[in-house]
């Protein structure tokens, strides 16, 4: 609720892009795939694919190293660490024939908030 607390934790998330990609050596070969507007998909939702192509390409700019203000790079690798469990127990049930996440498990406790 700060003024410029938002505009700090996007800073976070720019730095940490550089920090992720290094580290785990991604690169930027996201593509739309032809005839991508007449798949069925679009009947649920718009999608701007020309923006998130920009997007991602700039996600990939290098940039300089920049003091880290709330979301640091230890956040960050705890959080992919548990993202890869998660997701990985999600495809094992998914070829098993299971029932995937249970979306109230995993949904914000209103009470506690």
């Amino acid at each position: 609720m700060l003024p410029g607390n938002v505009e700090r934790l996007h800073k976070d998330y720019e730095i940490i892009n550089q920090y992720v990609i290094n580290k785990y050596g991604l690169v930027n070969d996201l593509i739309v795939p032809d005839r991508f507007e007449d798949e069925a998909l679009n009947q649920i939702s718009a999608f701007d694919t020309k923006r998130l192509m920009q997007d991602m390409s700039s996600y990939f700019l290098p940039m300089d190293e920049e003091p880290i203000f709330f979301f640091t790079k230890e956040m960050s690798d705890e959080f992919i660490e548990e993202t890869m469990k998660f997701c990985t127990e999600e495809v094992k049930k998914i070829r098993n024939g299971e029932r995937g996440i249970d979306m109230m498990t995993y949904a914000w406790n209103r009470a506690g908030v």
